[in-house]
C-alpha cells in the first residue's frame, strides 16, 4: 500500500491538470480478459470504465464519476428530475478508490488507450460495487485557495442515492436492442 502511495505521488503530477486531461482507465483483476469488449451483462459495474483523475485523499484516489444535477433532501442527494428546477444544484460525483484496492497502475496506457490504467480489486458479491471506499458529492464552483491553486468543497454529511433502473427496465432495454440487432441483420 505505502508502495502504491508513493508511485501515485511521483506521477499524479504529470498525469493531472493542467498537463494533461486526467483521463484514466479503471480495470479489475478478476475480469480482465473482457477489455477491450464491452460489458453488456444486466448486473453490476462494468469490469472497466473510463474516468478522470481528480487527485488524490489520505487514503487513495479520488476519480470524477460524473456530473449531476441534484436536489439535496435531509442531507441525500438525488438526481433533479428538472435540470431547471431552481433548488438543483450542480455536484460532482467522486469515487474514492483506496491504495488497498488498487493491485497496480500502468502510467502509459495500451493501444487501445494510451493513458493511464488502474487495476483494483472491487468490492461486494462479483465486484458489483466497483473499486470505492465510498461516493463523495463535491460543488462544482471553484474556490481560490490562493497560489493560484483552486479547489472544489467537498458537501459533508451528504449521502449520493442515486434512482436505480428495475433490474426488468433494463432486461426490456437489452432485448429491444437484441430485436433491432437481429432486424438490422436481415
Amino acid at each position: 500500500m505505502l508502495a502504491t502511495k508513493a508511485d501515485v505521488a511521483g506521477h499524479f503530477p504529470e498525469i493531472l491538470p493542467p498537463e494533461t486531461n486526467g483521463d484514466a482507465i479503471i480495470r479489475e483483476l478478476r475480469r480482465m480478459d473482457s477489455y477491450p469488449d464491452i460489458d453488456d451483462s444486466l448486473r453490476g459495474i462494468s469490469p472497466w470504465f473510463k474516468v478522470e483523475l481528480k487527485g488524490t485523499y489520505y487514503g487513495g484516489v479520488e476519480a470524477f464519476l460524473s456530473v449531476q444535477e441534484v436536489l439535496i433532501e435531509k442531507d441525500i442527494a438525488r438526481p433533479a428530475p428538472d435540470t431547471h428546477d431552481p433548488e438543483a444544484r450542480t455536484v460532482f460525483v467522486v469515487g474514492r478508490i483506496p491504495y488497498g484496492a488498487i493491485e497496480g497502475i500502468d502510467w502509459e496506457g495500451d493501444e487501445y488507450y494510451g493513458f493511464t490504467h488502474v487495476y483494483c480489486r472491487f468490492r461486494g458479491w462479483g465486484g458489483r460495487k466497483g473499486p470505492y471506499e465510498s461516493i463523495e458529492l463535491y460543488d462544482r464552483t471553484e474556490r481560490e485557495l490562493g497560489g493560484g491553486h483552486k479547489y472544489y468543497e467537498r458537501l459533508d454529511g451528504v449521502r449520493w442515492k442515486p434512482k436505480r433502473r428495475a433490474i426488468v427496465g433494463r432486461w426490456l432495454d437489452r432485448r429491444l436492442l437484441r430485436k433491432a440487432d437481429r432486424e438490422a441483420g436481415r
